[in-house]
């Protein structure tokens, strides 16, 4: 393995890195948004299927990330996975936020399972879209473990949202039903 990747949020970032700083840190990548997201509760427990006043949360504690069904989404990742084959440094170039944290995280994890990936991880933090800013942003990457505790902070909201709010959502809709309900529909009637 020789060589870097850079993975971008978006397209719109990737083409500001590549007018920036062209290929200098590798072949620009753009994911669109988040490509991985928590699996279903029926997914995870079939008898979750079933809308009931029960908390939703997996014997484990958390709920599995798994690929979008999108299958453009699908393709995205096969290229990423792909160019990582060939890399020993990828550069996580999201948004610097917990929502950039988690995109990017989301992918190496996918990567280190689908790949056994482990090369050197860097962060770059993109804090405005002229060139100078986006230079001196990948010149001062910073090991991308640094950034540990905004990926948690990412997972531990995404899987209390998962657990939490589709829990009360489903007690609050069972509970509180009014008189003929048949359960969720997708026109909205009852």
């Amino acid at each position: 393995m020789s060589g870097s990747i850079v993975i971008a949020e978006k397209p719109s970032q990737a083409r500001d890195y590549v007018r920036a700083v062209g290929s200098r840190y590798g072949k620009v990548l753009a994911a669109r948004g988040h490509l991985f997201e928590l699996a279903s509760p029926e997914k995870v427990n079939p008898e979750w299927k079933e809308w009931t006043a029960s908390i939703l949360r997996p014997p484990s504690g958390f709920y599995p990330t798994e690929i979008k069904s999108d299958p453009g989404v699908q393709r995205l990742y096969r290229e990423i996975r792909e160019a990582a084959k060939n890399a020993s440094t990828i550069y996580i170039a999201t948004d610097p936020d917990r929502e950039g944290e988690g995109i990017g995280g989301n992918i190496l994890a996918a990567l280190r399972r689908d790949l056994k990936w482990n090369g050197r991880v860097l962060r770059v933090l993109p804090l405005g879209t002229d060139d100078k800013s986006l230079q001196e942003a990948f010149a001062q990457a910073r090991p991308a473990d640094e950034f540990r505790p905004l990926f948690q902070s990412y997972v531990a909201r995404s899987q209390a949202d998962q657990i939490f709010n589709l829990s009360l959502t489903r007690s609050a809709s069972v509970t509180f039903k009014p008189p003929g309900w048949r359960g969720p529909c997708r026109s909205g009637a009852f």
